[in-house]
Order: structure tokens, then C-alpha cells, then sequence
């Protein structure tokens, strides 16, 4: 067989692969939250399953609501409270960053927002230093890095140490990873490039998946290792069983989205799907829900909160 017949023969091959049905949709998505003007946008499942939070345009306040999109209710109205929030383990508190402006110069803080209140708690003062992602390292300690170090605050007493969760965020442009065992921060270069933008650590805390700004979405080992390219894609968001991820394609001419499909593909980069393939709609900012059975995203051009029901083949 000449090289010309072999390589026709791998891209077959490699297409028949990428185009395999990992997951079968069980009925087309569903618009449960907002309407064409409402806004709304990045939608995040509690850990729970119960509740669904998400934010405006602008990622201007925060609201939540039933799954089933029912009994909608706002936490705040601040402005970036809504960009990468983090619910408590528990499900009763939401962590996040807001900002407010002073003489057309922005300051901001690290928040706590509990959902039964509803009420808020400022747990940093307002200052030009933009805080890290506030991240719970347990249901009762929230960790964020302040421009210099990971800083820690405690905001629940009584709570088993035993839990606490590996923390990736982003420092001076290179993945910063805190391991409680190892009670330090190893800044990883995986790709020897530097540039890296959101990082997000699988559930069961064995691995990273990143973006390359400007570049492709990889996924690796924590330790920075077995390093992936996944092809280009965009937010990914980790499946329960960390077998998979869900992220956004997206098309532009330069000032406005033209384009944009929810992709899935497996942490081995071999196999990936198409869940939503529409022409009219811009599916954006998917999120599993904690039981596998469902993604949640927003349409960016409709602004509203859209669920899809699927099952692994």
C-alpha cells in the first residue's frame, strides 16, 4: 500500500473515531430559565442537583433557581458577581468576587452569598487588587490567591479537615496547584508556553484541564504530566466521573460571535460529540449536571438557560 493510500486510509479513520455518539440525547434541549430578553447566562449546577445558579450579561448579579427552572430568585445585583462563582459543597453558600466602582476606578472583594437567606457576608475589604477565584478547599474554608500567596478564610466551624480538596488557579500566567497533603503551591509550565486560562481540576482530583490562550484546550495529569491537546475548544467543564468534558466551539468575524456548539469529548482526546448542532441558537458555558444526566447552557444570543437530557451509549 503507498504512503498516499495509507494516509487517506488514517484520516478515515480518524474521522469515523471523532464522529462516534458517546452519549445518546434522550429529547431535544429544553429552554428552562429566562426568556429571549432576560440575559441570562453561565449556568451552574449545585452540588446538590437541586438548584441551578447563574448570572446576567456582563455577569451583573446572581440569581438561582429550582432545576426544573421554577421559583427564581436574585442573591445580588453587583456587578461581576456572576463571573466563575463556586458553590459550598453543602449547597447552602455560593463564594464569588464583586466589584464596585469609585470615581471610574474598580474595586473588589471576595464575597459569601447564602441561598436561604438570602443574605451576604463580606469576607475581604474592597481594594484594586482583583482576589483570585475564591475556591472551598472544604465545606468551611474558602482559599484564594491575593496577588502574592493563597490566602485562607474560614467561614464554618466544626468542619472535618479530612475533605479538603486540591486547589488550581492561575498564577502570573503559569497553573498554580495547592495539595493539602503536600501543604504547597508547585507552579506547572506543562506546555512550556506560559499563558495559561481556565484551568479546572477534575472531581476526583487526579486531573487538570486548561486552555492555552490563544492555542487549543489540553487536559493533563495534577502532577502536570501526560499532557493532552484536545483540539481547539473553549471553558471546559468536567463530566462527574471525570471520564469526560464538556466546553463551547465557537465561530467569530472578528467582533461578534457567529457561531458557537457544545462539544463532548473523553479525557483521552480520541473521541468527541456534538450534543447541540443547531443553526439558530449560540450555545455557550455547558455544565454537567452531579448526577451525569444532564448539561445545562445558556444561548447567548437568546439569553436564557437551556437543559439537556443525555445518556452514555
Amino acid at each position: 500500500m503507498d504512503v498516499k493510500k495509507i494516509l487517506l486510509l488514517s484520516l478515515s479513520l480518524a474521522s469515523l473515531l471523532f464522529a462516534q455518539e458517546l452519549f445518546h440525547l434522550k429529547s431535544p434541549p429544553k429552554q428552562r430559565i429566562g426568556t429571549d430578553e432576560s440575559g441570562f447566562m453561565q449556568p451552574r449546577w449545585s452540588p446538590d442537583g437541586t438548584l441551578i445558579a447563574f448570572t446576567s450579561s456582563n455577569y451583573k448579579g446572581l440569581w438561582v433557581a429550582d432545576s426544573n427552572g421554577a421559583n427564581i430568585r436574585q442573591l445580588t445585583n453587583e456587578p461581576a458577581a456572576g463571573f466563575d462563582f463556586r458553590w459550598s459543597p453543602a449547597s447552602d453558600q455560593i463564594a464569588t468576587r464583586v466589584a464596585r466602582y469609585e470615581n471610574f476606578l474598580r474595586f473588589n472583594a471576595v464575597e459569601l452569598l447564602e441561598i436561604n437567606g438570602p443574605s451576604k457576608k463580606m469576607l475581604t475589604s474592597f481594594s484594586r487588587q482583583l482576589p483570585g477565584t475564591p475556591q472551598w478547599q472544604n465545606d468551611g474554608m474558602l482559599s484564594y490567591f491575593d496577588g502574592q500567596k493563597l490566602a485562607s478564610i474560614k467561614v464554618k466551624d466544626n468542619v472535618n479537615k479530612i475533605n479538603e480538596h486540591t486547589i488550581v488557579f492561575i498564577k502570573n500566567g503559569y497553573i498554580a496547584v495547592y495539595r493539602p497533603d503536600k501543604d504547597k503551591v508547585v507552579l506547572q509550565d506543562p506546555l512550556r508556553k506560559g499563558g495559561y486560562l481556565n484551568v479546572v481540576l477534575s472531581p476526583d482530583q487526579k486531573k487538570i484541564a486548561f486552555e492555552l490562550m490563544g492555542g487549543n484546550m489540553y487536559v493533563m495529569d495534577v502532577t502536570g504530566t501526560n499532557v493532552r491537546d484536545l483540539g481547539r475548544g473553549y471553558r471546559p467543564q468536567w463530566s462527574p466521573d471525570s471520564k469526560y468534558i464538556v466546553y463551547m466551539l465557537t465561530e467569530d468575524n472578528g467582533h461578534d460571535y457567529t457561531a458557537s456548539d457544545i462539544y463532548v469529548v473523553s479525557v483521552y482526546g480520541n473521541e468527541k460529540q456534538n450534543i447541540t448542532g443547531s443553526d439558530d441558537r449560540l450555545e455557550m458555558n455547558p455544565h454537567w449536571s452531579p448526577d451525569g444526566k444532564k448539561i445545562a447552557y445558556d444561548d447567548y444570543r437568546a439569553g436564557s438557560i437551556y437543559i439537556i437530557e443525555l445518556e452514555s451509549k
